[in-house]
């Protein structure tokens, strides 16, 4: 069998603690996608730090044009979320933000 030690040694490389969960490493879910790897990154920053997340947390305006080809940031982010996420809504009905889906 394996030690907590040596599953932890093999799980850094491709994985990050958030709220006491592990996730995939960016690089491996975003299949090379520079711009996706870093939203990503910043995300899950926010979420080891905090369990809640303001919709508007990565500012207000428009968000600049992408690269030709290429997906709008503010895309990219809606991605990430909905698969790190879920939406607070208040008993009132009111949406409140973002909570991380592991708290």
């Amino acid at each position: 069998g394996s030690t907590p030690e040596d599953v932890i040694a093999a799980l850094l490389p491709v994985a990050h603690l958030v709220q006491g969960c592990w996730v995939a490493a960016s690089a491996l879910r975003c299949g090379g996608d520079a711009r996706r790897e870093q939203a990503r990154d910043a995300i899950l920053l926010h979420f080891s730090r905090d369990s809640r997340m303001q919709s508007d947390v990565f500012g207000r305006g428009p968000p600049p044009a992408p690269p030709p080809g290429e997906h709008g940031l503010e895309k990219i982010r809606r991605e990430i979320l909905a698969e790190l996420a879920v939406v607070r809504v208040s008993s009132t009905g009111a949406r409140g933000g973002l909570k991380s889906a592991s708290a």
